[in-house]
């Protein structure tokens, strides 16, 4: 990772953006509404945001709707 790439904890909650990186601990900040907020999380903790299998599953998502949007111009 590094700064500003997004992250996420890997037991979820907000999608944060990498602000700092000292040694093993990764400073993130995200907002909680209007409030910004950080904290220091072990590399560990974290996962890269998107994920990789996320995108493959976005790029799913949107060949299955061009395929359907094509049977219907084809009727």
């Amino acid at each position: 990772m590094q700064v500003g790439d997004q992250a996420r904890l890997k037991s979820g909650g907000p999608v944060m953006t990498v602000y700092e990186i000292k040694e093993d601990r990764i400073n993130c900040q995200w907002f909680d509404g209007a409030k910004l907020k950080q904290s220091d999380f072990t590399r560990l903790m974290l996962v890269p945001h998107p994920q990789p299998d996320d995108r493959i599953d976005q790029l799913d998502r949107e060949t299955d709707e061009l395929l359907m949007q094509l049977k219907e111009i084809d009727l």
